[in-house]
């Protein structure tokens, strides 16, 4: 079983979230001591957090333990830690999905021949998509 502090596990990459991780002395040796296990390809840090780029069947948990001998704080709970719960969903999720909804709708509605909900669909999605371009602009 995971310790607390790693909140997102898939194959290949882990994120490593603990308080200790926010002293730039602890994080840079816990960086240091998992950049040189042959498990870890890389470790990039964050802001209280590690991002560990893994090789295929690398085993976590043993990392984790290996992590704890060093740095016996992230034992201790990561307080300060706020996880989101399971069913929400971010902003930028939930914003993409009204926008495809929207689009499948507007598709839909010009299939079907229903013109009046397929120009305020239209109208809709391109708001929305002006709302997002807008607000990503810096990204692009």
């Amino acid at each position: 079983m995971l310790p607390e502090y790693v909140v997102h596990v898939m194959e290949g990459r882990a994120r490593l979230r603990h308080h200790v991780f926010h002293d730039e002395s602890k994080r840079a040796k816990a960086q240091q001591l998992l950049s040189s296990d042959p498990q870890v390809y890389e470790v990039h840090p964050g802001y209280g957090s590690l991002l560990l780029l893994l090789q295929p069947g690398a085993d976590l948990a043993a990392l984790c333990a290996t992590l704890e001998k060093h740095l016996p704080e992230l034992q201790q709970g990561p307080s300060g830690v706020k996880r989101a719960p399971l069913t929400a969903i971010a902003p930028r999720r939930l914003e993409l999905r009204v926008l495809t909804c929207v689009c499948l709708i507007c598709l839909a509605a010009g299939l079907l021949d229903a013109k009046k909900l397929h120009v305020y669909t239209g109208l809709a999605f391109a708001g929305l998509t002006a709302r997002h371009i807008w607000t990503r602009r810096a990204a692009l």
